[in-house]
């Protein structure tokens, strides 16, 4: 019996931590583009604890920008960059690495297309026990996987991609795109990096700064609310709010159909959200003072607290939410994103956020039917490339549009 006990304690333990612990191929492909350039894809891989596999990997990556920059007919080189998510490894069998290396044969066979384009494919291990239904039980060890992974190292390298990318006033672009845990490796580099860049603010004489980074694109993003919200607090404390042709600087994608982040990321919070709550860890807003702190609300206008915004993540929560994901009513072949006309109780939305972070809700499960599904719908696909061509074109890279303005409501 004691040895039954041991052997399933040690399943459990496998299955939460996991074996699949391996530095992959480094991987480095090119191929032609319609106007005759040479594009290329990569990859940067990360261990478990943040750490570069193969520093020669980031290198490389560093000097392929500069290189190919120097050498572009345009003189300027287009970078995406993807951050994989839960189930996926740097393997080149990866889905999601097949999936990434389809997006950009695409987009360079653009007709439009000028500049020569780098594919970074940032890998760590998202999938660590590869058993069908049983790596679901790694949910929340890749959870804490991905919080170091988004550490020093992580901050470094993607600002010394954006960096050289966009080095010297040149008009290259940088895209860049996290799913699930690698949506909360993007959003917690890219926040640091664009306060930053807000704060310090040294640019010409009567132009808005540059933003350090053309688009973000998180779909299905396994990170608290909370996370998200201190993003859109920072934005809007030095005034960066969306204009009125403009599109979005960070596109944050949910679908309802996402059970991990509905369901398995908010069970996994609840412990940790709870004791922080009762111990005093968390702000008691005015509203709480004289009830309990996890009803508590921001401002008496029915906006979740902290213990609620640890718990779910942005898309969510309705108050949270800025746009939505719809079939086009006009052509059931599209599918748009459109500013959000309800809010939950069916009354009109009421915007609180204002900021080029869009919070974009598939209110169906259809169009993004679970965690992962987020390569098969073509319409999807479509839009989410329409966007990126949007941010890749023009003449000039986009500059933040800085205002004075009230913070949001808390």
């Amino acid at each position: 019996m004691i040895l039954v006990k041991v052997l399933a304690f040690l399943l459990v333990a496998l299955l939460l931590v996991g074996c699949n612990h391996k530095h992959f191929e480094t991987l480095q492909e090119s191929f032609p583009g319609r106007n005759g350039n040479t594009n290329h894809l990569l990859n940067i891989q990360f261990n478990d604890h943040g750490d570069l596999w193969d520093e020669a990997e980031y290198q490389n990556a560093l000097a392929l920008i500069r290189e190919t920059r120097a050498q572009s007919p345009t003189g300027r080189v287009i970078v995406v960059t993807y951050v994989h998510g839960w189930k996926h490894n740097a393997n080149a069998d990866d889905s999601d690495y097949q999936h990434f290396r389809s997006l950009l044969g695409r987009m360079a066979m653009a007709p439009e297309r000028k500049s020569p384009l780098i594919g970074i494919y940032i890998g760590w291990r998202g999938s660590s026990f590869p058993v069908p239904i049983l790596e679901n039980l790694t949910f929340w060890s890749r959870h804490g996987a991905a919080k170091r992974v988004a550490g020093i190292r992580m901050t470094e390298v993607l600002s010394q991609l954006m960096h050289a990318t966009k080095a010297s006033g040149n008009a290259s672009r940088f895209v860049i795109i996290g799913h699930s845990f690698g949506g909360r490796v993007v959003e917690t580099v890219l926040a640091q990096s664009m306060v930053s860049v807000l704060v310090d603010n040294e640019t010409e004489a009567g132009q808005q700064p540059k933003a350090p980074f053309d688009l973000a694109i998180l779909l299905n993003t396994a990170s608290e609310a909370r996370q998200t919200f201190q993003f859109i607090e920072a934005l809007h404390s030095v005034g960066l709010q969306s204009g009125p042709q403009e599109g979005p600087l960070v596109l944050g994608i949910t679908s309802k159909g996402d059970w991990a982040t509905g369901a398995m990321f908010p069970v996994g919070r609840c412990f940790p959200s709870l004791g922080s709550a009762l111990l005093g860890g968390m702000r008691r807003d005015r509203e709480a003072q004289a009830g309990s702190i996890l009803l508590a609300t921001s401002n008496g206008d029915g906006y979740p607290g902290q213990f609620y915004q640890s718990m779910w993540t942005a898309g969510h929560m309705w108050f949270m939410r800025s746009h939505e994901l719809v079939v086009d009513p006009k052509d059931a072949r599209l599918v748009k994103i459109l500013p959000l006309a309800k809010g939950e109780d069916g009354r009109p939305a009421q915007p609180w956020n204002g900021t080029p972070y869009w919070v974009v809700h598939e209110p169906t499960g259809d169009i993004i039917k679970n965690h992962n599904d987020i390569w098969r719908d073509a319409r999807l696909v479509a839009c989410l490339e329409g966007y990126i061509a949007g941010a890749i074109e023009g003449g000039q890279p986009r500059r933040l549009n800085l205002r004075p303005m009230l913070p949001p409501k808390r």
